[in-house]
C-alpha cells in the first residue's frame, strides 16, 4: 500500500507561511536589538515571537498548519536561543550599568566624608573597590589584573580628593597625601605637594594684607606702598614675593572696587539734584555728608556752571588709554575727574571701564570702534565730547 505525500497546495501554504515567520522573527528581533534594549524587553519579545508563530498559523488549513509546525520548529528554536542570548547579554550589561553607577556613589561619598569623617570614606572607597573588582571577575579577569584596576581606582580617588581639598583646606589635603603617598606616581605626588605649598602660600598672603588693610586702611588705596609692606612681609622667597605681590594687587582691587561702587552710588544720587538745578546748599545734608571731598567741591563746580561741557583734555586723555592702552584704563582713577566730566559723560566711561575690566563683548566692540577712530555712543543728554587737540 503506498503512503500518500502531502497535498501539493498545503505544502506550499505552509512555506509561504514558514517563510514569512522567519522574516517576521528576523524583523521583530532586529528591532529589539537597535534599540539596545534591556533584558525585560527580549523577554517580551520572547512573547511576542511565540504569539508570532501562533498567529501566523491560524489561516491555514490543518495540513498546512501540521507541516507549518514541523517546518517552523528549527527556526523557532533558533529564536529563542538568540533571543536567550541577547536577553543575558543586557541582563549582564544592565547589572554591569548598575555596578558602575554604585560605585560612583561610593567615590562621591568618598569625596565628600574624605574631610568630615575618614573613616567613613574609608569604608565607602572599599564599596567601591567591590563594585569595581565584581565587574572584573564577571568579564573574566584575571586576580592580577583586577589587583591592577584597584590600584589605579585607589590612585585615582585619592588625587582626586587632595585636589579637592587644596582649594578648601591645604593642611588637611597635605596630611591625607602623606597618608595616600605610596598610593601615587611619583610625578602626581610632585604635582600635588606643589600645588598644596602654593596654595598655604597664597592664603597667608591673603591673610597678612588682610591684616595690613586693618591697620590701615588707607593703605589699601596706596597700591604702590600696599606692595612694598607685602614684599617686606614676604621674605626673600621668590615664590612667597610673588604670591604676596599677587596678594597686594588682589586687595587693592577689592579696595578700589568698594570705594569706586560707593562713590558712585553717592555722585548718581547727587547727580539726579544737578539735574534738577539744584546747589550744593539744597543738597539733603545726609547726602552731602556722604560725598566724599572731592564730590562736594565737584558738585559745587557743576552747580555753578550747569551747561558747561566736560574737559576736552580728559576726554582726549580717556580716549587714548581706550584705545591703546587698555591696562592703563582699566586702572584709571575715574572719581579724579568728578569735576572734570559731565554726570553724563562720567557714567558713560565708567560703564565703559568696568566693561573693559571684565573684557566683555559690549567693551570689545567699543574698543573696535576706538582703534578705527570711532567715537562712542554718548548717553541721551551728553554732551558729545572735543577731539583730542592737535
Amino acid at each position: 500500500m503506498e503512503t500518500q505525500g502531502p497535498d501539493p497546495a498545503d505544502e506550499f501554504a505552509a512555506r509561504q507561511a514558514d517563510l514569512l515567520f522567519r522574516q517576521s522573527a528576523t524583523s521583530l528581533l532586529d528591532k529589539v536589538g537597535s534599540e539596545d534594549a534591556g533584558p525585560g524587553s527580549w523577554n517580551r519579545a520572547m512573547a511576542d515571537l511565540a504569539g508570532l508563530r501562533v498567529r501566523t498559523a491560524e489561516a491555514l488549513s490543518a495540513g498546512a498548519r501540521l507541516r507549518f509546525d514541523h517546518l517552523s520548529q528549527p527556526a523557532m528554536a533558533g529564536f529563542t536561543a538568540e533571543g536567550a542570548a541577547r536577553s543575558g547579554a543586557a541582563l549582564s550589561r544592565s547589572a554591569a550599568a548598575l555596578s558602575l553607577q554604585r560605585q560612583d556613589h561610593a567615590l562621591a561619598e568618598f569625596q565628600r566624608l574624605i574631610p568630615l569623617d575618614p573613616e567613613r570614606a574609608r569604608l565607602s572607597l572599599a564599596s567601591a573597590l567591590a563594585e569595581q573588582d565584581g565587574r572584573g571577575a564577571a568579564a573574566g579577569l584575571g586576580p592580577e589584573a583586577r589587583r591592577a584596576e584597584g590600584r589605579a581606582l585607589l590612585s585615582r580617588a585619592h588625587h582626586q580628593s587632595v585636589l579637592g581639598l587644596t582649594a578648601l583646606d591645604p593642611d588637611q589635603a597635605a596630611t591625607i597625601l602623606q597618608a595616600a603617598g605610596p598610593l601615587l606616581p611619583d610625578s602626581v605626588r610632585e604635582a600635588l605637594a606643589t600645588g598644596i605649598q602654593a596654595e598655604q602660600v597664597r592664603r597667608d598672603a591673603r591673610d597678612r594684607l588682610a591684616d595690613l588693610g586693618r591697620a590701615d586702611p588707607a593703605l589699601l588705596q596706596r597700591p604702590e606702598a600696599l606692595t612694598r609692606l607685602a614684599l617686606e612681609a614676604a621674605g626673600s622667597d621668590p615664590a612667597r614675593q610673588s604670591a604676596f605681590r599677587a596678594a597686594a594687587a588682589s586687595a587693592h582691587r577689592r579696595a578700589r572696587t568698594t570705594l569706586e561702587a560707593a562713590e558712585d552710588q553717592t555722585w548718581a544720587a547727587a547727580a539726579e539734584h544737578l539735574a534738577r538745578g539744584a546747589g550744593w546748599t539744597d543738597l539733603p545734608g545726609d547726602l552731602w555728608a556722604a560725598l566724599t571731598s572731592r564730590q562736594q567741591a565737584a558738585f559745587q563746580a557743576w552747580s555753578e556752571r550747569p551747561y558747561a561741557p566736560s574737559d576736552p583734555a580728559v576726554l582726549a586723555r580717556l580716549e587714548a588709554l581706550a584705545s591703546g592702552d587698555l591696562e592703563g584704563f582699566r586702572s584709571e582713577d575715574l572719581g579724579a575727574q568728578f569735576a572734570r566730566l559731565t554726570p553724563a559723560d562720567y557714567a558713560d566711561w565708567r560703564q565703559m571701564q568696568q566693561q573693559a575690566r571684565l573684557d566683555s563683548p559690549a567693551w570689545r566692540q567699543v574698543r573696535n570702534r576706538a582703534t578705527r577712530g570711532e567715537r562712542p555712543d554718548q548717553p541721551p543728554g551728553s554732551e558729545p565730547p572735543a577731539p583730542p587737540p592737535r
